[in-house]
């Protein structure tokens, strides 16, 4: 039997280094081994997402080596997450996540995305260059709590603040940015 902090460690590494084979690998690992896979996303693969961060912030990664370590992460938890127990895990509510109009970018959207459905978020996710108008009517649809916006574009962030023009008649429902 692996000790499952090496996996952890292995699952980390994985996602800074990008390497989806490895990522799978271990994450298969994790389930063979009987860890528990809500675990091995957090401790493992958010935690390398968290390295990758760092190293972003101090200039020894770049948006290239992010893209990879975000593929690297969406394959490990494409094997972890249908096994997670959503029934221990409460129902958190529900989240409509895209990103913004006149932008493709969608390395944050899947990373948040992931990680909300594993926290046990209902999430509707509406792809890449959304408009305004279909976040809106979506969160209207399924009584959404919490919007979140995704953009990566200087000109689409600005357009976020326009977004709160669109909200002005929407109950109960926040937005973000990230």
């Amino acid at each position: 039997m692996t000790d499952k902090n090496d996996i952890f460690n292995e699952l980390a590494d994985a996602v800074v280094k990008g390497d989806k084979d490895k990522a799978k690998k271990f994450a298969q690992e994790a389930l063979d081994e009987g860890i528990d896979p809500y675990e091995a996303i957090m401790k493992g693969c958010t935690r390398g997402m968290h390295v990758v961060s760092d190293k972003y912030d101090r200039g020894e990664m770049y948006i290239p080596h992010i893209m990879l370590s975000s593929n690297a992460m969406d394959e490990a938890t494409k094997i972890l997450l249908p096994h997670v127990d959503v029934k221990q895990i409460k129902e958190s509510g529900v989240a409509v996540v895209g990103v913004i109009l006149g932008d493709i970018h969608d390395i944050g959207l899947n990373i948040v995305g992931s990680l909300l459905e594993a926290a046990g978020v209902t999430v509707y996710n509406l792809g890449k260059d959304v408009p305004y108008e279909d976040f809106i009517e979506t969160a209207r649809k399924v009584n959404a709590d919490v919007i979140g916006l995704s953009a990566m574009m200087t000109t689409s962030m600005m357009g976020i603040k326009q977004f709160p023009n669109y909200t002005t008649n929407l109950h109960n429902i926040t937005y973000n940015m990230y």
